[in-house]
């Protein structure tokens, strides 16, 4: 549900200066005294003010080398850059106080750059657009070659009346957006800035091509999202226009199969569509907070398999992942501001806490243009809307430049490790300026607390040693250089192997394989020090884990263990923990991931039947659970097959130290599937 912003609020905001650029012609002295030191040539002095003086760097000379031998003479106190001061272009929109994203990733320095081009072609795959909306209609691709709504197709493409992009929903017609989705995401994209009312986009000037696959309530088919596809591919191969980036705020959950479908035999599935097209594909993670590396989420996991996809995820205000974004430290390529709130309060009370992300929305009773929303589809747009305005400003840039680009220059926040493949959200003033450092991202979560960074192993068995591996991902445009990796005390934990020394380009990745043993009770720590050429520096991770006493499987039994289907077995198990921690029982009767029993609160012994109604060879698998967070497996193998006779099997059980989720893959129709907005 969207909350419209009503007419004629109206905001104050005031203007700001930056320093513009690090490079410096000039420096500014403080003298001690009136003194001028013999090393500063009189032809070299700019403008004099009693004690301070500006002088030029001489032609050919180091800055900073210059800066070095002004400060080693006695008479001066002070040298630092003249450095050019200007103001930032700061959009006179109505409402851009309250659009603090924007800031947030540096568009107040990109528009000094630029604000856009309108040769740089954005395909929006949505419930369309309202191309009558004062801000957004300047931007919006018209089909000059099509006579709007005369029931024919004027220009020959196959598609009737596709003047403002294509209704693949209704099979013909301009994209109308009769649900206001791709209309806030499209103002996200190009709502036209500076003009003194609503908000700005990123770019101003642009040319956003809408397709509705989406109806009026958010939802659509496969084959009519296919359809939006071949019409995008229809306006490059025969048109010639040139697409920059396609938007994809959209998503659905599906089976491994999407992942693997041959492109040459089914050129036309999504997959292969967005491949052939060769734009940059920019994807919505999801917003069900799930793992998309084990519960595929579509579009967002073609990122695995193309090089064209970019998959993001949602962060807060304060860069933090969102409590609803899904991730994926494989799948989920960046982040970037999504809102923090689920949209079920009033858009100006949003505007005042700066929490949602305000853009524009369909004018459906000519009083409302404006909507606050919050999600991975609100986050999806902000990348895309980096992608088509660094095309602006570099039109020479192919779809692998501006991916790696963009990927590259956001900023780096190892909080989010575990989260995505990078670590970094999106910043569009570093784009545009190619802002070059060393950045990493590890593939396990990375807390922090008033203590710095940490990470935690979970639950041990006391004196059960545990081996685990810290892997680190070079994730910034210049290569990361790891120089040293050490323990401060290195007794409980050690270092088995380190396979991170030397230096690693941009994707590349290294592995720590530590281990973890403690004798007695209670939580045990160290800290990782791992020596970099990052932001990081010497980075120190605190390594924390609890030790404690494993839940006990005493017994675990099945019987009969084979027979012919339908074969009715009953489990038999005993539990126990000596710490008296409360426990929780899963049982996994076919091994395929989902607790097919659950005992809550388990402590003693339990019978439960399970019926095998499919031939097989079975491993049930029995997770107990404490309250701490320590695991205990035990397994048991069963047969089942026509003309077998009955017998009895106990188990084999182990320990873990950490909760794993079970896998629930929704799987659907390849042929007609269901998708959801991703608000």
């Amino acid at each position: 549900m969207l909350y419209l912003l009503a007419a004629g609020i109206i905001l104050l905001f005031s203007s700001a200066f930056s320093v513009a650029a690090q490079q410096f012609d000039e420096v500014i002295v403080f003298l001690k005294d009136k003194k001028i030191p013999s090393v500063i040539k009189a032809n070299s002095i700019v403008k004099q003010s009693y004690r301070r003086i500006v002088v030029r760097v001489p032609e050919g000379k180091d800055p900073e080398e210059f800066m070095k031998k002004l400060k080693s003479q006695p008479d001066v106190g002070l040298v630092i850059p003249n450095y050019i001061i200007k103001k930032q272009l700061i959009p006179n929109d109505t409402y851009y106080p309250n659009q603090w994203y924007l800031p947030l990733i540096g568009m107040e320095n990109a528009w000094d750059i630029t604000t856009g081009s309108s040769t740089v072609y954005v395909a929006v795959l949505d419930t369309g657009v309202d191309f009558d909306h004062p801000e957004i209609r300047p931007n919006i691709w018209l089909n000059p070659e099509e006579i709007c709504d005369d029931g024919l197709d004027n220009d020959g493409n196959g598609y009737k009346d596709d003047c403002y992009g294509f209704n693949a929903v209704a099979g013909s017609g301009s994209a109308v957006d009769g649900d206001g989705h791709g209309t806030h995401v499209s103002g996200i994209i190009g709502a036209v800035g500076n003009n003194g009312q609503g908000v700005a986009g990123i770019n101003w000037n642009v040319k956003i091509i809408p397709c509705k696959f989406l109806d009026d309530s958010g939802n659509g088919r496969l084959n009519d999202l296919l359809e939006c596809l071949n019409y995008i591919k229809s306006l490059q191969t025969d048109k010639g226009i040139p697409i920059t980036v396609i938007n994809g705020s959209y998503g659905f959950y599906g089976d491994s199969t999407l992942l693997t479908v041959d492109c040459l035999e089914n050129p036309n599935t999504e997959k292969c569509l967005i491949q052939s097209i060769g734009a940059v594909f920019v994807a919505a993670a999801g917003n069900m907070n799930e793992n998309n590396d084990r519960t595929l989420f579509f579009p967002c996991d073609y990122s695995t398999v193309l090089d064209n996809v970019i998959c993001v995820g949602a962060t807060d205000r304060n860069d933090q992942k969102t409590a609803y974004s899904n991730y994926g430290s494989n799948s989920v390529s960046m982040f970037a501001p999504g809102g923090s709130l689920d949209g079920t309060g009033d858009c100006f009370e949003y505007m005042v806490q700066n929490l949602n992300i305000l853009s524009n929305a369909t004018n459906i009773d000519d009083t409302n243009n404006y909507a606050c929303i919050s999600g991975t589809s609100q986050a999806t747009p902000m990348v895309s809307g980096a992608v088509a305005l660094l095309k602006a400003s570099e039109s020479t840039l192919d779809t692998a430049g501006l991916i790696r680009r963009v990927l590259s220059t956001g900023d780096n926040f190892i909080t989010l490790s575990g989260y995505s493949k990078t670590c970094n959200r999106v910043n569009v003033y570093n784009a545009l300026v190619n802002e070059s450092s060393a950045k990493l991202c590890f593939s396990q979560f990375i807390g922090e607390d008033l203590s710095g960074y940490y990470h935690n192993v979970g639950v041990i068995g006391i004196g059960v040693e545990k081996v685990f591996t810290l892997d680190i991902k070079s994730t910034g445009s210049v290569p990361l250089n790891i120089s040293g990796v050490s323990l401060q005390t290195g007794t409980v934990y050690q270092i088995q192997s380190n396979g991170c020394s030397g230096s690693y380009n941009f994707g590349e990745e290294c592995s720590i394989v530590l281990s973890v043993r403690s004798t007695t009770a209670g939580n045990v720590t160290d800290t990782l020090t791992i020596n970099t050429n990052s932001s990081y520096g010497d980075l120190q991770i605190r390594l924390t884990a609890l030790a404690e006493n494993l839940p006990d499987i005493n017994a675990f039994t099945a019987v009969p263990s084979s027979g012919a289907p339908p074969l009715n077995v009953r489990f038999t198990f005993n539990v126990s923990d000596a710490d008296g921690d409360s426990m929780n029982c899963y049982l996994d009767a076919d091994g395929d991931g989902t607790y097919d029993i659950t005992v809550l609160g388990c402590d003693g012994s339990y019978e439960r039947i399970y019926t095998y109604t499919a031939e097989g060879n079975y491993t049930a698998v029995l997770k107990v659970i404490d309250s701490q967070g320590g695991v205990s497996t035990a397994t048991v193998n069963i047969s089942v097959k026509a003309g077998d006779g009955g017998g009895g099997c106990s188990m084999s059980k182990s320990n873990d130290t950490g909760i794993t989720a079970g896998l629930f893959i929704l799987l659907a129709l390849i042929a007609y599937r269901r998708f959801k907005v991703q608000f």
